[in-house]
């Protein structure tokens, strides 16, 4: 027969188990919740894009691109009669590619943000205009034409170097697209209809059924992007997706400058952050 004991120990330990578990799960919710630390705040600067690789800090604000070097001295370039910029891409310092969306001109802009290149819309015929622009560092820059449904690659000359081939022959036809990203030699297109992964010679890899609008960012094997106070992490190799909850809940943009700091912009003001983890 069995003792009182037993059937005590019986009856307990499954409690005592499940109480344990949940203990260790609200210990890794608060430690989550308590892995970001401010590093510092940037008042009155809004609209911010980038931090490039020597440390300058770019932001689009009233339609020009802003640009504020580690000393705070601050250039400024625009053109009222193309329009506002509405995508500026600095992954390279001294080639910064800024498009101005409504007109669908493009600017090439070295490090003092002086034109090197300008663009023109007409320069495509038959009013093929681009709809998006990125720049593939130390090669040129990509332009998308929804016109023709394909990518073209052109070099620093403005000669067209690598084209795609015509996705409206896929089936899946890339749905307004918002943003292009260029990353260990491969191209990222993003729409309102998935993102689609080329290699480095415009041949399609890949297509992903998410929205990762209206910014995103490519680490290693990940997509970043943010859905109001959360960071997701989507593992195309993978095809799995990880969350990162921010420490602030009125989060307009962000950007990683590396796998441990990640720049916040608010309404008011620009934040950096810490993470004690590895975002990749």
């Amino acid at each position: 027969m069995r003792s009182p004991v037993f059937w005590l120990e019986k009856a307990i330990l499954p409690g005592i188990v499940f109480l344990l578990w949940v203990q260790v799960n609200i210990s890794n919710a608060q430690q989550n919740a308590d892995s970001f630390t401010l590093a510092a705040e940037y008042p009155g600067i809004t609209g911010f894009i980038a931090d490039d690789a020597l440390g300058n800090k770019y932001t689009l604000t009233d339609g020009g691109l802003h640009k504020f070097s580690q000393s705070s001295q601050k250039l400024i370039f625009s053109n009222r009669q193309l329009g506002n910029i509405t995508h500026a891409d600095v992954s390279d310092p001294m080639n910064i590619l800024v498009f101005f969306g409504e007109s669908g001109h493009y600017a090439l802009l070295d490090n003092h943000l002086t034109v090197k290149n300008l663009v023109e819309e007409s320069r495509f015929s038959g009013g093929k205009r681009p709809a998006a622009v990125c720049s593939a560092p130390g090669k040129g820059y990509w332009v998308w034409i929804p016109d023709v449904f394909r990518i073209i690659r052109f070099d620093f000359r403005d000669q067209p170097q690598i084209s795609g081939d015509d996705l409206s022959i896929s089936g899946l036809i890339p749905d307004n697209v918002y943003h292009m990203v260029f990353h260990n030699d491969q191209l990222f297109l993003a729409a309102q209809n998935g993102i689609w992964i080329f290699d480095q010679f415009a041949n399609l890899m890949k297509h992903i059924p998410i929205y990762a609008g209206p910014f995103f960012q490519v680490k290693g094997t990940k997509i970043f992007y943010a859905v109001e106070n959360r960071l997701m992490a989507y593992d195309f190799f993978l095809g799995k997706e990880n969350v990162f909850l921010l420490p602030d809940t009125k989060v307009k943009g962000f950007f990683l400058k590396d796998d441990t700091t990640i720049y916040l912009q608010t309404e008011q003001q620009l934040m950096k952050y810490t993470y004690s983890g590895k975002f990749f």
